[in-house]
């Protein structure tokens, strides 16, 4: 097999798209200099932005919080859970990085409305494993 992986075959494409549009080999300083810094970003991108783990988010109880009341105040308002979206991990063409497995996780957090201050129970959904997901297949 000449190409291991779909981004083999994208920096050889753009190799050679590169070599069309300089008019030639990488002999000059600012071409390898390019090619150097484009292979350091594919090499970045594959290692450290894969698909796989969620990273942690602060999200909002007005954005989550099911029983979220606007006239209401919440202490805190928000919360640190983990997420898969497309902002945290690389996938081939037409697919995306999504949620494979997810659980609900309960905060406490204060309300307080009309004077009176209550706990409540928020539960929001935390992402535990991410994957590559085909723009067209049905979403989880």
């Amino acid at each position: 097999m000449l190409f291991k992986s779909p981004y083999s075959v994208l920096f050889h494409f753009t190799s050679v798209v590169f070599l069309l549009l300089t008019g030639g080999p990488f002999d000059t300083p600012e071409a390898k200099n390019v090619m150097v810094t484009f292979k350091r970003n594919i090499d970045q991108v594959l290692k450290e932005w894969n698909c796989n783990k969620p990273q942690m988010r602060l999200v909002y109880l007005e954005d989550e919080y099911v029983d979220y009341n606007p006239s209401a105040i919440y202490l805190p308002h928000a919360a640190v859970v983990h997420r898969c979206d497309k902002s945290i991990g690389c996938c081939k063409t037409g697919h995306v990085c999504a949620t494979a497995e997810e659980e609900d996780m309960t905060f406490i957090v204060e309300e307080f409305l009309r004077g009176r201050k209550m706990k409540k129970e928020v539960q929001l959904s935390n992402h535990v494993r991410c994957e590559c997901q085909s723009l067209t297949q049905e979403r989880k």
